[in-house]
């Protein structure tokens, strides 16, 4: 039995042409970010991950964000892509939070869950 995961937050997008979106909780629009990468065939609210909604609480009392970012490859689109291509995904997404939503970041985090460390540390190669 899958129980239900619910978060409030903000859900926008990060690449219009592409489709690509994140879900934003926490403390929303917080100058420290947690960016949370799931796992093959996962996206934002992961099944897999019923760690995020206690971690997005906890970053909430701590004056922080939790971002679940749409790649390329989440949910049932893995095996079409690449860890590169999610690489440019993830540089879109802090782009465009950087220069778009003209949001001062202090710190960002990548926490990777299982394909999603082999995401950041293909990120962080580039």
């Amino acid at each position: 039995r899958v129980g239900m995961m619910a978060l409030d937050g903000r859900l926008w997008t990060f690449d219009p042409a592409r489709r690509l979106a994140a879900l934003e909780s926490g403390r929303v629009g917080a100058d420290v970010v947690v960016v949370a990468l799931a796992g093959l065939s996962d996206g934002f609210l992961a099944t897999s991950c019923p760690w995020v909604a206690p971690l997005a609480a906890r970053l909430e009392a701590h004056g922080a964000a939790l971002l679940q970012p749409l790649l390329r490859s989440s949910f049932h689109q893995f095996g079409f892509g690449s860890l590169e291509r999610d690489a440019e995904d993830l540089t879109a997404l802090l782009q465009r939070l950087r220069e778009d939503l003209g949001r001062s970041l202090r710190a960002v985090v990548l926490l990777g869950h299982s394909t999603g460390c082999q995401i950041a540390s293909a990120f962080l190669r580039t």
